[in-house]
């Protein structure tokens, strides 16, 4: 969950599905089990994805490693 007014996240997916779906800032996820990912960065983008009504985002898969988890 991230706080933000759900205004900026409306407009800013409405300006993603004018630029065809692209996110452009990635969206950090760790893999949690099989086809199975957390975000632990970029929220804010993940929350224009869903609202933008993505299937599919540009991603990074962080490893669990004690630095990643700490940056």
């Amino acid at each position: 969950p991230i706080e933000v007014a759900e205004f900026l996240i409306e407009g800013t997916a409405k300006a993603v599905n004018q630029a065809k779906g692209r996110n452009w800032l990635p969206i950090i996820v760790k893999q949690t089990g099989e086809d199975q990912y957390q975000v632990i960065g970029n929220a804010f983008t993940y929350a224009v994805a869903e609202q933008a009504g993505l299937e599919k985002v540009w991603c990074i898969i962080a490893d669990d490693s004690p630095i990643t988890r700490n940056i």
